[in-house]
């Protein structure tokens, strides 16, 4: 989408999810988002999609996200270890790592999912392939859809399928499912609205204005797939 902006010959056809795959994790005693207070936040990095969700999160709760909270640059799957060795008292993690973290005797607060909305992951095609191919790309969008049509109707064969392929137990397999699986949008669609919400969120930190959604994307196809 990025490159689509800065005018590349490039659209989005499907967007997969709309969420960010992170969870607050918290030590044990706190209780409530407002227990952070005074305490020490890890982040994968200062100014980047997981440090604004936090500040979102906390906003909502009522502390003041800039002064409340330390935070703290920690790089994933380094959290936990700091967190049991009491040099940090919180973090966002990704799902995986968050069960991790219970396993550990921490606790997942929240899932971020439920506060900020992002354009997560999606499917970009180069022009050339877009208008030369189309049968093949449409092809390819059934698939998606159908992917995505299982994934909600089938959770066990989904858990079963992520178990193997993420190579994690089917406990933490479930979980993730649990915390995941609203995540991902209906159909690869998203209403012109919201998308240009997302995209002007994302654009921001690029500094690029004004560009339309269709300058993003292309549901032309992806439309005909869903009749």
């Amino acid at each position: 989408m990025l490159s689509a902006a800065r005018g590349l010959p490039v659209r989005v056809i499907f967007i997969c999810t709309t969420k960010p795959f992170w969870a607050l994790v918290v030590r044990p005693e706190a209780k409530d988002v407002k227990a952070l207070k005074g305490k020490s936040l890890g982040v994968i990095g200062l100014l980047g999609s997981q440090h604004i969700a936090a500040k979102v999160i906390l906003k909502q709760h009522g502390l003041d996200a800039d002064k409340d909270v330390t935070y703290r640059v920690i790089q994933s799957g380094a959290r936990v270890a700091a967190m049991q060795a009491g040099s940090l008292d919180a973090a966002m993690m990704d799902y995986g790592e968050a069960f991790r973290a219970k396993k550990a005797g921490f606790r997942i607060l929240l899932n971020a999912a439920d506060y900020y909305d992002a354009l997560v992951s999606g499917v970009g095609v180069n022009l050339n392939k877009l208008r030369g191919q189309p049968e093949q790309v449409s092809r390819f969008l059934k698939a998606m859809v159908k992917a995505l049509a299982y994934m909600r109707e089938n959770p066990e064969g989904t858990q079963t399928i992520m178990s193997g392929w993420l190579k994690v137990d089917r406990e933490m397999g479930a979980e993730i499912y649990q915390l995941s699986i609203n995540n991902f949008t209906k159909n690869g669609s998203v209403e012109e609205s919201n998308l240009n919400l997302l995209a002007d969120r994302m654009l921001a930190e690029t500094g690029i204005k004004s560009v339309t959604a269709s300058q993003l994307v292309d549901f032309a196809l992806l439309h005909q797939v869903l009749k």
